[in-house]
């Protein structure tokens, strides 16, 4: 009778043990579960508001307007100013990350919609100076800028890339030109 009790006592740790061990596995599964679906859903957001902008030439730079600019003097081989004309399609975009790379180092600026002042910033051709409230283009527009504030001896632009920014989303890059040209040589 005894080891008939002890029998009993065995198969019944035995089941508690299994049924513990898998309610430890079902809560381990919910929580790396709620992880991992909050982070697939952020980075499903971030994909799909920068799908649009990305797909075709939505937000991109005029390559014939785009280069730089010697306003010292003609033929010192240095630039002082970079010309950058953006285009819009008709797309909802927050902000557009202008990246110009130029000896070595790289100037960044971002364009908002809002006017905002920019102490390196101007429209080409267009009211005011530095440090005159700018935006970016209106859809389905485009607009040049004039970003100044370079160091002193740069004689070219290695590249110029544009992101833009879409629900506080920073996208990839969707347009760049390589090998930036000479303003004066364009004509």
């Amino acid at each position: 009778m005894i080891n008939k009790i002890l029998k009993n006592k065995k198969a019944l740790s035995t089941v508690v043990a299994t049924v513990v061990i898998i309610m430890l596995t079902v809560a381990a599964v919910a929580i790396v579960w709620t992880f991992v679906k909050g982070m697939v859903d952020r980075n499903k957001n971030q994909v799909e508001s920068c799908f649009n902008v990305e797909a075709g030439e939505k937000v991109s730079l005029e390559g014939l307007y785009t280069c730089y600019n010697d306003t010292n003097t003609p033929d010192d081989g240095d630039f002082e100013q970079v010309l950058v004309s953006l285009n819009l399609a008709d797309v909802n975009v927050e902000a557009v990350v202008i990246s110009i790379m130029a000896g070595g180092s790289t100037k960044t600026v971002t364009l908002t919609n809002t006017d905002t002042t920019y102490e390196d910033v101007k429209y080409y051709l267009g009211p005011g100076g530095f440090n005159y409230p700018l935006s970016l283009p209106d859809k389905k527009s485009g607009r040049t800028y004039v970003i100044d504030g370079f160091s002193q001896g740069l004689d070219k632009v290695d590249w110029i890339k544009i992101a833009p920014i879409v629900n506080g989303n920073q996208c990839g890059v969707t347009d760049q030109i390589n090998d930036v040209a000479n303003c004066d040589l364009l004509g």
